[in-house]
């Protein structure tokens, strides 16, 4: 397991937070309000940010930045979040 600096963990944790508020800030002032993109339903709840293109796939295949990339994650419903990554969470 690599280790990190503080500093280091607290500047991603900030890149996280702000491509995740610029992401749902876009579809708030597109749409009025928050939705899951794979089902169109605003009760798909929890709304989060979600990688188009998974970190772990990315990393594997060299393109590290899409880690990054407000243009790689997209508002999803956590349960459509779930079966899109075959996770059973609940």
């Amino acid at each position: 397991m690599k280790l990190i600096s503080m500093t280091e963990y607290v500047l991603k944790i900030a890149k996280e937070r702000i491509d995740y508020e610029v992401r749902m800030e876009d579809q708030r002032e597109a749409d009025g309000y928050n939705f899951c993109i794979t089902c169109g339903r605003n009760d798909c709840q929890p709304v989060t940010c979600a990688h188009i293109i998974s970190v772990k796939e990315a990393k594997e295949t060299g393109r590290t930045e899409l880690c990054w990339s407000v243009k790689n994650m997209v508002p999803e419903g956590l349960p459509c979040h779930q079966k899109r990554d075959k996770l059973n969470l609940f």
